[in-house]
């Protein structure tokens, strides 16, 4: 399990992306290794995710009549919708990616977006910690909630855009893949576990 020193690197090399400086790649390992690693993201996001499945349990029991329940069945059922949403998307994003001649990068891309995923699941903890708070307060949800996902789908993007080569059409075309995807597969998932 890389440790936090290394994770340090990766962080730094994602931050010199974001701001357009292609010296970042340096800080980030796409060998096959590096690609292998990098699923070690889904350690470093269990703790934020944990949360957030507290707080739609939460806010799932806040809708609900008195007396309902929501067991560890509940918890079991957003996991496996999460864990669709990550892999349905990257399966997704691996078709597109290789129709349009870029199979190439697909490794380094995951690599990248999965360290990504990291520091924005850390993030999302105001929104967790909005649902068991106030489970009911949905202005106060979408308040947290829409600049997080502006917040994501930017950083994603700018990421990519320099994974492209900084080609506006393809990195717009594998951002589309990826957020249609997850949301298709989570809402799928989520029907059909009756959330």
């Amino acid at each position: 399990m890389p440790q936090l020193e290394e994770l340090e690197y990766y962080f730094r090399g994602l931050w010199l992306l974001l701001r357009g400086r292609l010296e970042g790649f340096g800080w980030l390992d796409f060998s096959d290794r590096g690609f292998w690693r990098s699923w070690w993201a889904i350690a470093y996001c269990l703790p934020p995710l944990a949360l957030s499945w507290a707080g739609a349990r939460i806010a799932y029991l806040a809708s609900m009549p008195p007396g309902a329940t929501a067991g560890p069945s509940f918890i079991a059922k957003l996991m496996v919708v999460d864990a669709s949403g990550w892999f349905v998307s990257y399966l997704a994003l691996a078709v597109v990616m290789t129709i349009t001649g870029y199979d190439f990068q697909i490794r380094p891309m995951m690599t990248a977006l999965n360290w990504l995923t990291v520091p924005i699941q850390w993030l999302s903890i105001l929104v967790s910690l909005a649902q068991i708070f106030a489970p009911l307060n949905f202005d106060l949800l979408r308040s947290v909630l829409l600049p997080l996902l502006l917040l994501s789908a930017a950083a994603h993007f700018l990421v990519i855009r320099q994974m492209v080569d900084r080609k506006i059409l393809p990195a717009s075309a594998f951002l589309l893949t990826l957020a249609v995807a997850s949301f298709w597969s989570m809402l799928v998932v989520s029907d059909a576990l009756g959330i």
